[in-house]
């Protein structure tokens, strides 16, 4: 897809996650790969969060919404802000192994057909990031990746849905 080394990079919404913000930064920037940029989205957070970032990651971009406008419009705030070819979107409670970025943008790379990439916690586990990248079908995605331009129906890496049972004549 790209002619040269491609440039992922993360979006964070965040909502009072001062108590995840310091592992999930620190994650990113032990990454193998690093991200061309990090953006942090703060939806109006009282717990000193948009301090920290100011005082202690100052390499980091901070969008400040002011308010809280919930999940999904504070992650496509950061989408829309981000020039790279890829975006990784991720929780503030995610904690990447070093290599996870590297593995994520290799599978894109390797594959032209590829929209995107989710990466699960598996059951019982914690939330520290071993593998990443198609390892199965996911049901909701602690991080997730993708092409700026994918527009994404079903990930690339989920098996089709099963078709719906009828529950016609059941009580």
């Amino acid at each position: 897809m790209f002619d040269q080394q491609p440039h992922a990079a993360i979006v964070i919404p965040n909502w009072n996650g001062l108590r995840w913000l310091p592992g999930c930064l620190r994650a990113i920037a032990a990454q193998t790969l690093a991200p061309a940029e990090v953006v942090v989205v703060d939806n109006g957070s009282t717990d000193g969060s948009l301090s920290y970032l100011a005082a202690e990651h100052p390499e980091v971009r901070v969008l400040a919404l002011g308010r809280n406008t919930g999940f999904a419009p504070a992650a496509n705030r950061g989408l829309q802000a981000v020039g790279s070819g890829y975006v990784a979107l991720l929780n503030t409670d995610v904690v990447l192994a070093a290599d996870w970025l590297q593995r994520v943008v290799g599978v894109l790379d390797g594959d032209p057909g590829a929209a995107g990439v989710a990466w699960t916690t598996p059951p019982r586990s914690t939330t520290r990031a071993t593998c990443c990248a198609g390892m199965g079908r996911a049901s909701s995605a602690d991080a997730f990746i993708a092409t700026t331009a994918a527009s994404i129906s079903q990930g690339r890496c989920s098996a089709p849905a099963p078709a719906p049972r009828s529950t016609a004549g059941r009580p």
